[in-house]
């Protein structure tokens, strides 16, 4: 009835004129779950108006600073605190396994525990998360610490090109 401009809401016996445009997400590409009968097919055709696509947190880590300023601003009440660039640089680091839902919460995380400080650490960071940090990317920092992110981020870059053979896909991946 949506394509109609008919809407009929829970427990209502009459329609009522509605415009509207319904927004989904899917970690699955719709023909998928049509093909394994999760999905009507008919509703995947109304769902697959305009298809984008988002890549994982991980693989977009300079959204990582934004979302978490924001993050901070909403949850805040529009007064963040301060942060200390390290921790922006420990988020930045991080894989990101649950996506931008996980820094949501570990925003939140921090804010309720260390938001009444002057600012926000690094140290603050939870246990799990500082140690997968540390461990995890121990390996690929430059021995000697370069002067600026840039720099930092290029060493990094070429590091991962060194340890994949010169392969610019499974460097990027």
């Amino acid at each position: 009835m949506l394509e109609d401009g008919q809407g009929m809401g829970l427990g209502e016996s009459a329609s009522v004129s509605v415009d509207v445009r319904i927004v989904s997400a899917s970690q699955r590409p719709l023909r998928e779950l049509v093909a394994a009968g999760r999905l009507r097919k008919d509703l995947a055709a109304r769902l697959n108006g305009l298809e984008l696509k988002v890549p994982p947190l991980a693989a977009r880590r300079s959204d990582v600073p934004r979302l978490f300023s924001q993050f901070l601003k909403q949850q805040s009440g529009g007064r963040p605190p301060a942060v200390e660039a390290r921790l922006i640089e420990a988020l930045c680091l991080h894989d990101w396994p649950e996506n931008v839902r996980e820094l949501e919460l570990l925003t939140r995380r921090l804010l309720v525990v260390h938001g009444h400080e002057p600012s926000l650490r690094r140290q603050h960071l939870p246990a799990e998360l500082a140690a997968l940090n540390e461990d995890a990317n121990a390996s690929q920092r430059p021995s000697s610490p370069p002067q600026g992110r840039r720099e930092y981020d290029l060493a990094r870059l070429k590091k991962e090109l060194e340890d994949n053979g010169g392969n610019v896909k499974a460097a990027a991946e």
